[in-house]
């Protein structure tokens, strides 16, 4: 009833502070990243630990494997950036 209403909306507000926070985390990482003239591919594993990503494939840390790792319409991952060219070329003939 009524309660079931407030979590669901208590849970889209744990929601977005979770991604508050994990933005927040990894600018942090970023942050140090730069401060020791790293890239992020060097982050350390407690780094990487720190913002809750102990196994993460550093290949995604890369520009190649950022942009390869995106999945959604509009993207720049190549095969979508393929996607619309081709659309592009088909409307403009």
């Amino acid at each position: 009833s009524g309660d079931r209403g407030q979590v669901r909306r208590g849970g889209r507000r744990t929601a977005g502070r979770f991604r508050v926070q994990q933005h927040r985390l990894v600018g942090e990482l970023v942050r140090s990243c730069e401060v020791s003239g790293r890239g992020l591919p060097e982050a350390t594993d407690s780094e990487l630990e720190k913002i809750g990503l102990p196994d993460l494939d550093r290949h995604l840390l890369t520009e190649r494997g950022s942009v390869e790792a995106k999945r959604t319409l509009g993207s720049t991952s190549p095969r979508e950036v393929a996607r619309q060219l081709a659309d592009a070329r088909l409307a403009v003939g």
